[in-house]
């Protein structure tokens, strides 16, 4: 996927947060404040007609927790986000990695599930243990800085 750039007439160029800031200013000029001000609050809301998108993060050594937690929020009305895979029990499809080619997998597989995390309303540490690993820490952090609403297995690690 390629980077948006628009160039004005003047010839300068707009990327990433200038060409974002650049369109919702003249949404705003075309629309007028005030609506532009309702459209922005109203997109802030949750949307009661559509359930709510949990995505689970963890250490992939708690597979059965992860389990029992997509149960449990599918049971609670969300559509649920999870790991695709098991690194750690998959040795079958793992194990016979180069240690390069293993390291390939991991990060593509740990930047596919900070998508799903920006899928996602909110997020749940599977903090087990009170157990947050460099992976899960990753994915906690980039949460927390992507604005997501947060929620912690178990409190007292968190």
């Amino acid at each position: 996927m390629g980077t948006w750039t628009v160039i004005n007439p003047n010839g300068k160029e707009y990327t990433g947060e200038k060409l974002v800031r650049l369109c919702l200013n003249a949404q705003r000029e075309y629309i007028g404040e005030e609506e532009w001000l309702q459209r922005l609050k109203k997109g802030l809301e949750p949307d009661p007609d559509f359930p709510v998108v949990v995505c689970l993060c963890g250490s992939t050594k708690f597979k059965d927790e992860f389990v029992r937690q997509g149960f449990n929020e599918t049971l609670a009305g969300k559509i649920v986000l999870s790991i695709g895979c098991d690194m750690k029990s998959d040795d079958e499809l793992f194990g016979r990695m180069t240690p390069e080619q293993f390291s390939e997998v991991k990060a593509r597989l740990c930047e596919l599930h900070k998508r799903k995390i920006d899928m996602a309303d909110e997020v749940l540490i599977l903090n087990v243990g009170g157990y947050i690993g460099s992976s899960t820490r990753s994915e906690l952090e980039y949460a927390q800085a992507s604005g997501k609403k947060i929620r912690f297995l178990e409190t007292s690690g968190s």
